[in-house]
């Protein structure tokens, strides 16, 4: 059986900000900021899994002297 997930993502420091299928479900998971581990990785239980598609954007900081 194939699932399609929509899946976005809010990265802000040490947390993450997740909404699946549109505001279906959401929850927030602190995200340890460590450089020289992946923020993001995919896996699948039982079976496979595929990303279709992935796009990024970087904000600006709303603090200022904040780089």
């Amino acid at each position: 059986m194939k699932v399609k997930l929509k899946v976005r993502m809010l990265l802000d420091r040490g947390m993450a900000d997740l909404a699946l299928n549109e505001g279906a479900a959401y929850f927030m998971v602190r995200v340890p900021n460590d450089p020289k581990k992946p923020i993001l990785t995919c896996s699948a239980k039982g079976g496979e899994s595929a990303v279709s598609e992935v796009k990024m954007y970087q904000l600006s900081s709303i603090w200022e002297n904040d780089n």
